[in-house]
């Protein structure tokens, strides 16, 4: 490719020398393999979850710890080799050596924690395993969530051409133009246009919501009748609960993600305040944040397990929440730490894989292309474009394991959930499940015995036993 100055190409020669359509055929192969080595790891993953969970997490958590440390090593082989600042390099080792060090404090103390997520998670994955179509269903809804915003998108972009040109009033003694910095006019916006706007971005934000919410319903309604299906019986319907979330249980859903669209709205007016230069450094102004942030997380702790509720039992979205509130009273701290711990471990996981994919695509890439020049760019070029497509390698893989990860962490916490009604109304449902989800310590109190032994407070057992999970 012909170069102008700097070395940047010329752009003159852009259209003559950029083969496009050499570019995909080049690109195209090697992400379609990825998208599908993607789904081969996420299945992959699942599977030695339910077989083998603690191996799966503690090599993760092996991998994260040791990262830190092995980059700290080639910062300081780098300083010999470049002959760079020693001083800032070796600050930088010590940083890493830092990050190694705590991380291996945090997972020695939590250590009973990660022993408790490695049955969790493995609880989990059968669970997965018995309802394998929850991995067909939630791309799906993504996909149809993307149909739905996209045209309100463009409709928000069409709005921008309501108005008229006008003369620019920063513009003095008629001097205007490139060199001077103002335009000589500006669009200005009918008057409608900011308020259609506003409504329109929190339209699209309560349909991702809405969105989040039916999925978190689904898995957890049909987990639920996995769960409470007879001896003997795997049935579970995804349909039933699908219609349910579209159905009798819509208001509530929607309710749910009306709260959780206008606490991200919220969240969003903390955030450009804390920017606002006038306002950052103020202490009112960082401790009611804090404050906010704090709030706004036990909420969508609580909503999310309140939808989990309502899909078990039909309830509305306020006594639903009131019901999972009870449920959660007695290990709700324990059950957020462990909610969190598998939360991180799953995502460091895809991290871990997506980066090792990447980067072994990257120098593939490289090499292949150093020998076979892509039509359009010289053997230099390879680099940074091995670079590029090891980068969208990355992402691609990442994303993909998230989704996984995150249909992972809704499965867990509707079995919890299941797990809860089941002993606090004196059942045993699944005795496995029973004796895995035991563990979490409980919160002291004032504290009775059911028949079946469980130690629970008396007002829960009044209000709880008289949960019927219903059929769905």
């Amino acid at each position: 490719m012909v170069t102008g100055k700097m070395g940047f190409p010329d752009p003159h020669d852009w259209d003559k020398e950029l083969n496009t359509d050499a570019l995909i055929k080049f690109f195209a192969p090697p992400l379609g393999v990825t998208v599908l080595v993607s789904f081969i790891f996420g299945v992959l993953y699942l599977a030695l979850l339910r077989i083998i969970p603690a191996v799966v997490l503690y090599s993760t958590i092996a991998i994260m710890v040791v990262a830190p440390a092995v980059l700290g090593v080639i910062a300081y082989n780098y300083v010999d080799l470049r002959q760079l600042d020693t001083n800032q390099v070796m600050m930088a080792g010590g940083g890493l050596a830092g990050v190694t060090l705590v991380e291996l404090l945090f997972f020695y103390f939590a250590r009973s924690k990660v022993e408790l997520s490695c049955k969790l998670l493995g609880v989990a994955a059968v669970g997965l395993d018995r309802n394998i179509s929850l991995l067909f269903f939630v791309p799906a809804l993504n996909i149809l969530l993307l149909m739905v915003i996209i045209p309100l998108a463009g409709l928000m972009a069409v709005t921008y051409t309501n108005g008229e040109l006008m003369p620019n009033p920063l513009v003095m003694d008629g001097k205007c133009g490139f060199n001077t910095g103002h335009a000589c006019c500006q669009w200005r916006y009918d008057r409608w246009v900011p308020y259609y706007l506003g409504w329109s971005a929190f339209s699209i934000l309560w349909t991702v919501m809405l969105a989040f919410e039916i999925r978190v319903f689904t898995v957890g309604g049909t987990i639920a009748q996995w769960y409470f299906a007879d001896y003997g019986s795997s049935h579970a319907s995804l349909c039933t609960s699908f219609g349910h979330a579209l159905g009798p249980s819509l208001g509530t859903l929607c309710l749910a993600s009306f709260i959780l669209a206008l606490l991200q709205t919220v969240k969003e007016i903390i955030d450009r305040l804390k920017r606002d230069p006038e306002k950052r450094g103020s202490y009112l102004t960082e401790m009611v944040a804090c404050c906010l942030e704090c709030m706004f997380q036990i909420i969508e702790f609580i909503s999310k397990f309140a939808t989990i509720t309502a899909s078990i039992t039909g309830e509305g979205f306020w006594q639903a929440t009131k019901s999972a509130s009870w449920l959660l009273k007695q290990s709700l701290l324990s059950a957020t730490i462990v909610d969190r711990l598998s939360v991180v471990v799953l995502n460091a996981a895809a991290l871990v894989l997506a980066l090792l994919w990447g980067v072994a695509l990257g120098f593939f890439c490289y090499f292949n292309w150093r020998q076979n020049p892509v039509p359009g760019f010289t053997e230099e070029e390879a680099m940074p474009l091995a670079v590029v497509e090891g980068g969208l390698a990355f992402c691609i893989i990442f994303i993909v394991l998230r989704f996984f990860a995150t249909v992972m962490i809704n499965v867990v916490d509707a079995v919890y959930i299941c797990y809860a009604i089941d002993k606090y109304g004196g059942m045993l449902t699944m005795p496995e499940i029973h004796e895995v989800y035991s563990q979490v310590p409980l919160v002291k109190g004032s504290r009775i015995r059911s028949q079946e032994g469980w130690s629970i407070d008396e007002q829960e057992y009044e209000y709880l036993s008289n949960y019927q999970p219903q059929p769905q």
